[in-house]
């Protein structure tokens, strides 16, 4: 199993889940058009009219506003954005574009979407043999241009199995500029939803690489400038997870993983257990040398 998990196809498809992901999350930032995070339904029907053709366009545009905006709360948030727009939605929207561009290109094919299923079925097994033999199951993180399907695949198996545990675990790389956003959208993510987030923070792995591809590419560079940013962005990070509202209320443990030798950073894993009231043998923190 864990060798089909890797095969060439398997990260084939990996990638081009990942680049369709960019796309939907560019769309976002698109019809945000004041970027306050929410897309309202204003927004939304401008943008759109810039965007897609079709006939009957004031019912269609309706439809799919209500399809994102499930509670009727009037605007569109990246969660519900995300979990919405699917590779069939996705596939439908693209027929509506007035151009088509790099979102229409993105789009899987039914070929290419049954294999995405097939990995995503495969990993379910993986999680279910971990949540009846009662361990956890850390996925480890990527490089950026496949890292938007993992980081899907991986909510998509926390939202069934972390209910009540915290069986399964994402990891964030804390040297990406984005990583403190991209982990608060997470924890946002699991409360509103109502399940347990489980995280392992590392600093990252690839730097050489990400900044030769962006380089290359003429892109922003992903890695914090300096040493001391990563480190900021560590301690940050671990500040938020410990110290969010289900914790603090009780409701779970902290389910954190402090992926480092690095000494300073074990002091301040300590320090902020304290700081917040944990106990350290009941918080469930744990250092990556330590199973439990």
């Amino acid at each position: 199993m864990m060798k089909e998990m890797t095969s060439p196809n398997c990260i084939m498809i990996i990638i081009l889940r990942s680049t369709a992901l960019r796309e939907i999350y560019k769309l976002f930032g698109r019809m945000d058009v004041d970027k306050d995070g929410m897309v309202t339904f204003e927004e939304f029907t401008n943008v759109w009219n810039q965007l897609f053709v079709g006939d009957s366009m004031e019912i269609i545009i309706n439809d799919m506003f209500k399809r994102f905006d499930k509670k009727g709360k009037g605007f569109i948030d990246p969660i519900a954005w995300t979990t919405t727009l699917d590779p069939p939605l996705m596939r439908r929207l693209a027929g509506y574009c007035k151009k088509q561009g790099s979102f229409a290109q993105a789009v899987l094919t039914t070929d290419e979407e049954k294999l995405v299923k097939s990995m995503q079925s495969r990993l379910r097994r993986l999680v279910a043999l971990a949540a009846d033999l009662n361990v956890r199951l850390m996925i480890d993180a990527e490089h950026t241009y496949f890292q938007p399907a993992i980081d899907n695949l991986v909510l998509s198996m926390q939202r069934e199995f972390n209910k009540n545990t915290d069986c399964v675990y994402q990891t964030i790389q804390c040297y990406l500029k984005d990583a403190r956003t991209r982990n608060q959208l997470f924890m946002d993510q699991a409360r509103i939803e109502n399940w347990q987030y489980a995280v392992k923070i590392v600093r990252g792995a690839y730097m050489h690489q990400e900044r030769d591809r962006a380089k290359k590419r003429g892109e922003e560079d992903p890695i914090h400038s300096t040493i001391e940013d990563t480190h900021k962005c560590y301690e940050e990070i671990m500040e938020d997870v410990i110290s969010r509202e289900n914790v603090q209320e009780g409701r779970e443990k902290v389910n954190l993983v402090v992926a480092t030798h690095n000494q300073s950073s074990v002091e301040c894993t300590i320090r902020l257990l304290e700081e917040y009231g944990l106990e350290r043998m009941e918080s469930g923190v744990t250092k990556e040398w330590i199973l439990c």
